[in-house]
């Protein structure tokens, strides 16, 4: 039985997910940006959520409409665009740049600088 239980341990130990999920946040000028990162090999952009100024919820960007042109966090780079097709429910089309400290999101003919924390 002792070994049926250790073997059974095992299995449920190496079947366990491992990998954590952090978030990168930005906040500049009343947008705010969650930016969830998973841990594979690397680290990879998860997801992002998102909110325009005064708004209550977060809005969950969808993955076919965010392009992730750089993601670097040993280098501290992050460069990504997100496209809205004219859907109501979703933020104006964006795009978004941090380079160590400095963030910039251009969004609505609007460039709104703000300060960028990579720690997680």
């Amino acid at each position: 039985m002792k070994p049926f239980l250790i073997s059974a341990a095992l299995s449920l130990f190496a079947s366990l997910n491992l990998h954590a999920t952090e978030a990168l946040l930005f906040e500049g000028g009343g947008y705010n940006m969650q930016i969830m990162v998973g841990y594979e090999d690397n680290p990879v952009i998860a997801q992002v959520l998102f909110t325009p100024p005064e708004a209550k919820d977060w809005v969950v960007l969808p993955r076919e409409s965010l392009q992730i042109q750089k993601f670097d966090m040993k280098k501290r780079i992050l460069i990504m665009r997100f496209s809205n097709k004219n859907n109501a429910d979703l933020p104006a089309s964006f795009s978004f740049s941090a380079r160590n400290s400095n963030a910039v999101l251009s969004i609505g003919g609007k460039q709104i600088k703000s300060e960028f924390n990579w720690d997680i």
